[in-house]
Order: structure tokens, then C-alpha cells, then sequence
């Protein structure tokens, strides 16, 4: 089980980080819809590496779902931590609401799968975003590496390990 987390919250962190601009940064012309599939393909194969028994419609729905969650949801503007516009409370709540709603539409497939409160579990890993963007900001990195990009690896770990423990519940 330690090893399924631990690749869960790396595949998990790679997922949204590529979802978060990994590829467009450095190949041009490559879209954010794209990008968003991508996210959405690895997402699903971190529920998949997870659950026993599911047929494989469930992990081909799971796919959507977090593209849904990808694509309904913007930045709420809270991509800077507060630290341009608005307050890093503001955006903290904001980075946390955004989170917790990105990873709704997963969340509903695996509750359709008889998973009830453990689906509970991605909403909650999604709240984590908030603090994920804060620390990040707060750890003030180099300017070659924008503070976004670290808040999307950790964001992406913490989905990555919820969908793995809800999965897996």
C-alpha cells in the first residue's frame, strides 16, 4: 500500500503539474485542453492502480471527470497567494475552494461506485491547495522558478494520494 501511495502522489504530482503548463512551457503551440487531457488520462490510472474489483468502465468514466474538474474551474484569481491583488486570506479560501471543487466530478464517479464517504476523500485532498499555493509562495523561490509551479507539484501529490486513498477504501 506504501508503494501505490507513494507512486500515486508522484504521478499525481506530474498530472498537475503538466495540467498546471509543464508541456506548453516548453513546447509551443501545444494546447491547454491538451494539457488537460493528459492530467485527466493520469489522474484516472492513479485511481485505477488503487481500487480491486472495479470493472473498467469505472476507470474510462474517471477520465472525464477530472478533465471536467480541469477545465469548469479557472484560477479564481488566487493564482498569486494574494501577494499582487487581493489578500493572502482571500486567496488562500480561494485557491482552497477551487481545489475542493476541481476534484467534485471525480469524486461523484467513485461515490457512483459505491465508495460513499471515502469519496469524500479527493474534495478534502483538494483543500489542501490552498495551503499548497500559500506555502510555496511563502518558501520564495527563484525567480526562474515561479512559486505556481512548486504549489502545482504539491497540489498534484496531495490529489494523487486522496485519489489513492479513496480508491482504495
Amino acid at each position: 500500500m506504501i508503494a501505490v501511495l507513494l507512486l500515486s502522489a508522484a504521478l499525481g504530482a506530474l498530472a498537475f503539474r503538466v495540467r498546471g503548463g509543464l508541456v506548453t512551457d516548453r513546447v509551443p503551440g501545444f494546447s491547454g485542453q491538451a494539457q488537460r487531457l493528459i492530467y485527466a488520462g493520469l489522474m484516472a490510472a492513479v485511481v485505477a492502480l488503487s481500487w480491486d474489483g472495479e470493472p473498467w468502465y469505472a476507470t474510462v468514466l474517471l477520465a472525464p471527470a477530472w478533465f471536467a474538474g480541469a477545465a469548469a474551474f479557472g484560477t479564481f484569481g488566487a493564482i498569486d497567494g494574494g501577494r499582487n491583488e487581493g489578500t493572502r486570506l482571500g486567496d488562500f479560501a480561494r485557491n482552497a475552494a477551487r481545489g475542493a471543487l476541481h476534484a467534485l466530478p471525480a469524486a461523484a464517479v467513485l461515490l457512483l461506485f459505491g465508495r460513499g464517504w471515502a469519496s469524500l476523500l479527493l474534495p478534502a485532498a483538494g483543500l489542501l491547495q490552498g495551503a499548497c499555493y500559500e506555502l510555496a509562495h511563502r518558501l520564495r523561490p527563484m525567480p526562474a522558478h515561479p512559486a505556481t509551479a512548486y504549489a502545482e507539484w504539491a497540489t498534484g501529490a496531495c490529489l494523487g494520494t486522496g485519489a489513492a486513498l479513496a480508491a482504495f477504501v
